[in-house]
């Protein structure tokens, strides 16, 4: 048993006991910790009694109720991946040191995060013209934030000895936030001198092709980070979209992220590698100098049992608006002649995308294949991105793909159709919360009958998409307004980028971090601490997310 920070009265909070549980998983540590709050009545079996190991003795009078509360935490602190290459050390030890002091950090501020989810969650659950299904599924969906294999990471020096593309600019910043799922744009130049065949066409090709995104960072079984690309269905080397996504997103985190409104560094450390993938696909995918890229009659893009021959909407699209994007970019950082370029070359491939695909009331899915004439859900979502981040810039399928429907629905909401977009994206809900029992679960694709693939999918988060839709371009402050009937502007919610608030991690008055909303007195004591995953469950027990930084899951009888 321990009793944790009882010397700490200055705090005024009541003590907590509880003890901790040294385990392995995969032959890494972890400890366990399990504790309740201290008080008069408590119950200590000297872990003597069969399966306790901490409890609550009090007496229920007729009518009455009481409430014991008890914290659950992982300690995983420093784990490795599957190759065995290198340690890492996770970000949450930063702010928290150990399990019981996870644990105590959730009972004593139990109230604290309560009354900050409220905060957070209420003004959208009592938003009287939002539908039922919509709060529900705009919530749930952030499941896999905890249940997809999320890693944050502490900076390690060591890092620069097998990453010699990380930048001054890329280690500083990892320090301040740490390593979540990031790509480094030097990446992009580099090449994986390993050669393998992929699945479906059969071609031996390089892992990874110097001037293109990889498809993923890596497999956890392997080394991520170090061996990119572990998708060997298709050469992503070959996806014309991997590229112009790179691109936009370039753009939508320096207009979404929070910075100062004259700090442009992010943009010029992108730049380099913006220009690099924009004349990559001038020079290889521009077959007959139009200015319109297109598609090579093979599986080169995204939907990758879907192929696309000659100019297509889909990748079209995304060509247009990285044709802006770049554009805008180059007119911020102040280079006029690449801005009059980029302008030039998307005037002339507006042109070529609208002669070649519109039919007087539709675009096709592509300029030549046996599904030209086919209208596809996500064929426009270039001009959906644009109008997205910043709105001046700006045939059916054998599935339906859940996370490009709530996208659609979020494109609807931009062009004033709140009533269509809610419908659209209700069927998905519909399907996979009340028909098919797939909440915490949602699939990639749902099928016409009963039918559906890739569950767990980390596509569906999309549905935050039409929160940004609401509150960004319909005029909805989700703390005051009313979602109107019918959208008839574009009013962004914010006209300036937000600031960041630096804070102090632990007692180390040289460590600083964006994680942590105030510094913690408890951080510094104790040697252990966690990580975990948990859904809702009915009954007499309520678990909640306590608080995502710190990883640790708090529950009440």
């Amino acid at each position: 048993m321990w009793k944790a920070l009882e010397k700490m009265k200055d705090l005024k909070v009541p003590p907590v006991t509880g003890v901790t549980l040294a385990h392995t998983i995969s032959q890494l540590p972890c400890t366990y910790g399990i504790a309740t709050t201290s008080n008069d009545s408590e119950c200590n079996p000297g872990c003597t009694e069969l399966g306790v190991g901490v409890c609550q003795r009090f007496i229920v009078p007729a009518n009455m109720s009481r409430t014991a509360e008890f914290a659950l935490a992982w300690d995983m602190p420093d784990v490795m991946f599957g190759a065995s290459g290198r340690w890492y050390r996770r970000r949450y030890t930063r702010f928290v040191k150990g399990a019981s002091c996870l644990c105590a950090r959730a009972l004593r501020r139990r109230e604290q995060w309560e009354k900050a989810l409220d905060k957070w969650q209420t003004p959208i659950l009592q938003h009287p013209q939002l539908p039922e299904w919509y709060k529900s599924a705009l919530f749930n969906e952030l499941y896999f934030i905890t249940d997809g294999g999320s890693l944050w990471f502490e900076y390690d020096d060591d890092w620069s000895k097998n990453e010699t593309q990380l930048s001054n600019y890329t280690k500083e910043l990892m320090r301040q936030y740490g390593r979540f799922g990031y790509l480094e744009s030097d990446q992009i130049e580099h090449s994986v001198d390993i050669h393998i065949t992929f699945h479906m066409e059969g071609d031996v090709a390089r892992q990874k092709t110097s001037s293109r995104v990889p498809h993923d960072l890596g497999n956890p079984a392997d080394e991520p980070w170090l061996c990119t690309n572990a998708y060997v269905m298709h050469d992503t080397g070959k996806w014309k979209d991997l590229n112009l996504k790179f691109v936009l997103t370039s753009w939508r985190d320096h207009v979404a992220l929070p910075r100062h409104p004259d700090d442009l560094s992010f943009l010029e450390h992108t730049w380099p590698a913006v220009q690099k993938l924009m004349s990559e696909a001038i020079l290889e995918w521009d077959q007959d100098g139009d200015g319109m890229i297109e598609n090579f009659g093979k599986a080169d893009q995204t939907y990758d049992a879907w192929r696309m021959e000659g100019v297509s909407a889909y990748c079209g699209s995304l060509w247009l608006a990285s044709l802006r994007v770049a554009a805008e970019m180059a007119r911020t950082l102040g280079y006029e002649e690449c801005e009059k370029q980029y302008l030039h070359m998307l005037s002339n491939a507006r042109k070529v995308f609208i002669n070649r695909l519109w039919t007087g009331s539709y675009f096709r899915f592509c300029e030549r294949s046996r599904s030209r004439e086919s209208i596809m859900a996500d064929q426009l979502c270039g001009v959906w991105f644009l109008q997205s981040v910043s709105p001046h810039l700006a045939a059916d399928a054998d599935e339906v793909w859940t996370g490009v429907t709530y996208a659609v629905a979020a494109f609807l909401l931009q062009q004033g159709e709140a009533d269509k977009a809610f419908h659209t994206a209700s069927g998905c809900y519909e399907a996979c919360f009340e028909r098919a029992g797939l909440q915490y679960q949602t699939p990639e694709a749902l099928y016409e009958t009963r039918f559906y693939r890739a569950i767990g999918y980390m596509r569906p988060l999309s549905i935050w998409a039409m929160q940004w839709a609401l509150q960004r371009h319909c005029g909805i402050n989700s703390l005051k307004e009313r979602l109107p009937k019918r959208i008839t502007s574009l009013k962004p919610e914010h006209s300036s980028p937000r600031q960041l608030l630096t804070i102090k991690a632990c007692d180390d008055s040289a460590s600083e971090g964006y994680a942590s909303d105030e510094r913690d007195p408890e951080a510094a004591s104790s040697s252990s601490s966690g990580l975990g995953s948990s859904t809702s469950s009915g009954g007499a027990v309520c678990v909640r997310i306590a608080h995502r930084f710190d990883e640790i899951y708090w529950f009440k009888t």
